[in-house]
């Protein structure tokens, strides 16, 4: 039975890492784009060869409120903030790790590759959520 478990998941990694090697073909380097007049942009981590996402939030005036709400709703949460642009990485528990696969074998049965049209999504999700979130937290009554 335990054979039949690694066979399993070793079956799963390998569908994993084919999806990434496509995302690769689709997605070399980087990717800009606008959505609602708002600039974005994905790229590929260089070692570790997971995705990140950015965008460009300079022109926007958001509050420490809204940017706090905006990592709640984003994927693994803001782990980029500088410079008017905010970004996120998908190397988090749950993501797929190409270079962890490659050196090691090591995959997590629930593990799933963000692809860039994956990515591409979320940054449009966040970012047409902007204007629904209020600019202060709500005053208690």
């Amino acid at each position: 039975m335990a054979h039949h478990v690694v066979q399993s998941q070793k079956l799963l990694a390998e569908k994993q890492y084919a999806i990434y090697e496509q995302d690769c073909v689709t997605l070399p380097k980087e990717l800009k784009f606008t959505h609602n007049g708002i600039d974005a942009t994905i790229t590929r981590h260089k070692l570790f060869k997971h995705l990140n996402g950015y965008i460009d939030i300079s022109t926007l005036n958001l509050t420490k409120y809204q940017i706090e709400q905006i990592d709640l709703m984003t994927h693994g949460g803001i782990t980029y903030n500088s410079e008017g642009t905010i970004g996120f990485d998908c190397s988090h528990v749950g993501d797929f790790m190409p270079s962890s696969y490659e050196l090691s074998g090591n995959f997590l049965p629930n593990e799933k590759y963000r692809t860039s049209e994956w990515v591409e999504k979320h940054i449009m999700y966040i970012i047409d959520e902007i204007p629904n979130i209020p600019c202060f937290a709500p005053q208690e009554e």
